[in-house]
């Protein structure tokens, strides 16, 4: 709005561009504007989901890749930092990405 509002106070009077150019540039300001509103809206539907894939992995045990290496953790909670999902477990915190496998956790049985 503020380049429409700038290109109507410098417009030359005698040389006045037609109005159907600023319906149309209004329309395509719009749509980019419209646009932007939706792909924000994805980030945080896209975040919303793999929280909840990080939730259904309280409680389990995780392989995560770590420097080339696999360790197994329990998953102890979950949390959502500048826009990355970690899972947290007693070893410490990874991003949701390193989980490379996930099962149940295994209870050895004493005699």
């Amino acid at each position: 709005m503020k380049i429409l509002t700038v290109q109507l106070r410098n417009q030359d009077p005698l040389n006045a561009k037609d109005n159907t150019e600023y319906i149309a540039q209004m329309a395509q300001f719009a749509a980019l504007e419209q646009m932007q509103n939706l792909n924000a809206n994805i980030q945080k539907l896209l975040i919303s989901q793999r929280f909840t894939e990080g939730t259904m992995l309280i409680g389990k045990e995780v392989e995560i890749m770590v420097n080339d290496k696999v360790i197994k953790e329990i998953v102890n909670g979950v949390k959502v930092e500048a826009n990355e999902v970690y899972i947290k477990t007693e070893g410490g915190m990874y991003k949701l990405d390193q989980v490379i496998g996930a099962g149940d956790v295994k209870i050895d049985k004493q005699d």
